[in-house]
């Protein structure tokens, strides 16, 4: 048994080093985030994550230095600790695969918030990326959970990483129009969206007596912009059908308007004993087309 007075000194001493270390991790932990957020490289997860591991940190040297004050023997429990930890590892590897996989996002950050991205099959804007799960939101508005493990390990396209996304864009034309006027119309209308650079592309996919269909690739920042170049290229070309690939209401060219006429000959009324006589040259003119 400890004596009185040296059980309430290493009591009284444990009291001390606990509220010292509390004190101090917070004060440390706030002086972490804070030069890190100083720095725009670096992401405000990132500075939040060093600042509580600073703080844990400070924790767990003052538990062991706490536990050697009193008197308990540190090797027996770090095994003990060792063993459950490895237990608790296994039982629960994908979510530290998950964890450690949230760290590599924050500190590579190959998208940052607010970004369009594609992972898996699956378009939407980045919400928020968290240390286990990142947060998309979908054009139709729906919430959908990434596990980080996937977002790891899958193909990532980055939609937002550049300024303006080419977007191909369906036009019919008269037979009789040419290419030229349908680049010098499609240069105008991504003038008027300020887009003047890279030049719009044009490629005919299919010409036949009825109209020509092209392609239009126009560089656009988004679906917004890309209409209003839709409707500046219909109005420099009237006649032209401006449309979305798969469109299911696209407008087709009308149809040539000569009709082919069927000709038909009668043969006269056949008298009684008359004899038939064969058209000359063996042809039969019964039908025309």
């Amino acid at each position: 048994m400890w004596p009185a007075a040296d059980q309430a000194a290493k009591v009284g001493g444990a009291v001390v080093i606990a509220l010292l270390a509390l004190a101090l991790g917070s004060r440390l932990r706030r002086l972490s985030i804070a030069m890190l957020r100083r720095r725009p490289s670096i992401d405000p997860a990132i500075a939040l994550l060093s600042g509580r591991l600073v703080y844990f940190s400070v924790l767990v040297v003052a538990a062991l230095w706490i536990l050697n004050l009193l008197g308990t023997q540190i090797t027996p429990l770090l095994t003990v600790l060792g063993a459950a930890g490895l237990a608790v590892s296994l039982a629960l590897q994908d979510v530290l695969r998950n964890l450690f996989a949230g760290v590599y996002l924050l500190i590579e950050r190959p998208f940052t918030i607010g970004d369009l991205v594609d992972v898996k099959g699956i378009s939407g804007t980045v919400t928020s990326v968290e240390l286990r799960l990142t947060m998309l939101t979908t054009m139709d508005g729906l919430r959908v959970t990434v596990p980080n493990a996937v977002v790891f390990t899958e193909i990532i396209v980055n939609r937002s990483a550049q300024p303006n996304r080419r977007w191909p864009v369906q036009v019919v034309l008269p037979p009789d129009a040419g290419l030229e006027g349908l680049r010098d119309a499609a240069l105008g209308a991504a003038r008027q969206i300020g887009v003047p650079a890279p030049e719009p592309t044009v490629a005919v996919q299919a010409a036949t007596a009825n109209g020509v269909l092209a392609q239009v690739g126009f560089w656009a920042p988004d679906a917004a912009a890309l209409g209003q170049a839709m409707l500046a290229l219909r109005r420099l070309l009237p006649s032209a059908t401006v449309a979305l690939p798969g469109a299911p209401d696209l407008p087709k060219p009308p149809p040539a308007t000569g009709r082919r006429r069927r000709i038909t000959r009668t043969r006269p009324a056949r008298t009684p004993g008359a004899v038939d006589v064969p058209p000359v040259g063996g042809n039969d003119d019964a039908a025309l087309w």
